[in-house]
């Protein structure tokens, strides 16, 4: 399918009932590396308490999106964007907004687990005390209620001072994840967490993310449509840089409206 014909096809938006007001808004977003469109058109909500998952082919705009939530791409060589993203009403692209005080609202979460390589407890600390968050005592609590939260704390209480890479890869990733647990954000943002960690460490990470959808926003990326369907509250399908189709993850998945999406769910492609 041509990019004109999926420009001919409108996107299609399920009925959402009972959903607080969107901590973050995408609008008429258009984003280019240099002269080549990533993404083109996105309108989109995304609401606290919720696990939204983006989905789709690869280099579908999924990453890109991501990444535009927390200005990842300001130092991107040639890309340029259009259109709005707000964070609670606020335009975080707006002149006076400082990207390193933005990011400290959002959690990221890589594929792979990347501990820094110093102690467990520095991996929590450090973000932290560079935000001025806590200090002394207090830090040291912030960092044993952020293992706790990861779910990480009984396995980790006697092994503060070893080295975050003595971990083994799913205890990594809940590290990685108590780390951006530590500037205590308003969103996490995964890009594909489970991808590099074994079935067991995956139940953990997948018991984690709904759990922490308590009380954050949480933005997912994943190419494993049965895990989409466990742990999402919503998906939202892209192709060729358009997002085609947003709803509840049982409607999508169960009766998907978009031709698109509905191929994809099938395997024609992916």
């Amino acid at each position: 399918m041509t990019t004109d014909t999926l420009s001919a096809t409108p996107p299609v938006f399920h009925r959402l009932a009972g959903n607080r007001p969107p901590l973050i808004s995408v609008r008429a977003v258009n984003f280019w590396y240099g002269a080549k469109p990533a993404l083109m058109d996105v309108d989109l909500d995304i609401h606290p308490g919720e696990v939204i998952a983006f989905m789709g082919p690869s280099g579908c705009g999924k990453t890109t999106l991501l990444k535009l939530l927390n200005r990842m791409h300001d130092d991107t060589p040639g890309a340029r964007m259009t259109g709005s993203i707000t964070l609670d009403g606020a335009d975080i692209y707006a002149p006076e907004i400082d990207p390193p005080v933005l990011r400290k609202r959002f959690g990221w979460v890589a594929q792979k687990p990347n501990p820094f390589a110093d102690s467990v407890r520095e991996n929590i600390a450090y973000g932290a005390r560079l935000h001025g968050l806590y200090e002394g005592r207090d830090l040291d609590a912030h960092v044993e209620r952020c293992l706790t939260r990861a779910a990480l704390w009984d396995e980790v209480r006697d092994r503060l001072g070893e080295s975050g890479l003595d971990l083994s890869g799913g205890q990594q990733q809940r590290l990685c994840i108590a780390r951006a647990l530590s500037t205590e954000p308003d969103a996490m943002l995964m890009d594909e967490p489970c991808s590099s960690i074994d079935p067991i460490a995956t139940a953990g990470i997948e018991a984690l993310i709904r759990e922490l959808a308590r009380s954050l926003a949480i933005v997912i990326i994943t190419h494993n449509m049965e895990q989409a369907r466990r742990i999402a509250d919503r998906v939202a399908f892209f192709k060729l840089g358009r997002l085609l189709e947003v709803g509840p993850a049982r409607e999508v998945f169960d009766n998907p409206q978009h031709p698109e999406t509905r191929a994809y769910l099938a395997g024609a492609f992916g």
